[in-house]
């Protein structure tokens, strides 16, 4: 079976099991709804009768949620009513459920080849949707109430699929932990994990060389003398020619000077 045509039986599957189920739910609370209203009709005024009506009916869904005992009778009740809608129901939902692993299995991550999965059960179902919808419904009384009063199924459908949806993946979460798990990594891997390092693996029994500060030894200090040159000659010498040209131009100034003081004479 190839994959758009799985695609298109698990729509199907789904669509189908979401109609036998609204149905069977939404007229489950309505009759609850019918009851509370009737008995606080009958014990109050007839205009507190719809702030009453609501208070009651959340009372009644909290009992519900809250009471183990009572959370199965209802169960029986949903699954009584949901059984005479769809006499196949425990099929569909084996189906869907193949279907949605079958189909996850393509995407998988791990090595995983077979997984077991059991058939879900019926009233475990009808009881997780039960359990459910009576918490939107507390949640959203004032909705409720709306749709109870204008008939007005498609909004009751909307929370009821989104219900029922959850309650479907609740069966697969572990098909995606089995598949989406990080694959164990053989010897082959790690060996191909550490061709990759660069430089080799050390062994166990290396030798580490010990990395302390080591004291640096004295050294006493010794006057270093450099020999410096001037246009190529040393600088000692540069000053001997530099006193003697002194000399000879502080002859010629006083010879200068001698001959100019005999003129003014």
């Amino acid at each position: 079976m190839g994959d758009d045509q799985s695609l298109a039986i698990l729509h199907l599957c789904t669509e189908n099991l979401n109609v036998c189920v609204r149905e069977a739910v939404y007229e489950y609370f309505e009759e609850k709804y019918d009851e509370c209203r009737q008995k606080v009709k009958n014990e109050t005024e007839k205009d507190k009768v719809y702030k009453k009506g609501m208070v009651a009916f959340q009372k009644d869904l909290r009992d519900v949620t809250k009471d183990k005992d009572k959370l199965e009778s209802e169960t029986q009740n949903l699954y009584v009513k949901l059984d005479t809608k769809c006499s196949y129901l425990a099929e569909l939902l084996e189906q869907i459920t193949r279907l949605q692993i079958t189909l996850l299995s393509k995407i998988r991550k791990s090595g995983e080849n077979t997984f077991e999965v059991s058939s879900p059960d019926v009233k475990e179902f009808c009881g997780k949707v039960l359990l459910l919808c009576c918490k939107t419904i507390f949640h959203n009384i004032e909705d409720y109430h709306q749709i109870y009063t204008r008939k007005n199924q498609q909004r009751f459908n909307e929370f009821c699929d989104s219900n029922i949806n959850t309650v479907l993946n609740s069966y697969t979460k572990d098909a995606y932990t089995t598949f989406f798990k990080t694959p164990k990594k053989t010897s082959i891997d790690e060996a191909i994990f550490a061709s990759t390092l660069d430089g080799a693996v050390p062994e166990d029994d290396r030798v580490i060389p010990d990395l302390k500060s080591q004291p640096t030894p004295y050294k006493p200090y010794k006057e270093e003398v450099r020999e410096v040159l001037v246009d190529g000659e040393p600088l000692e010498k540069n000053n001997e020619q530099d006193d003697e040209a002194k000399v000879q131009l502080k002859e010629l100034y006083d010879d200068s000077e001698d001959e100019l003081l005999t003129q003014m004479g």
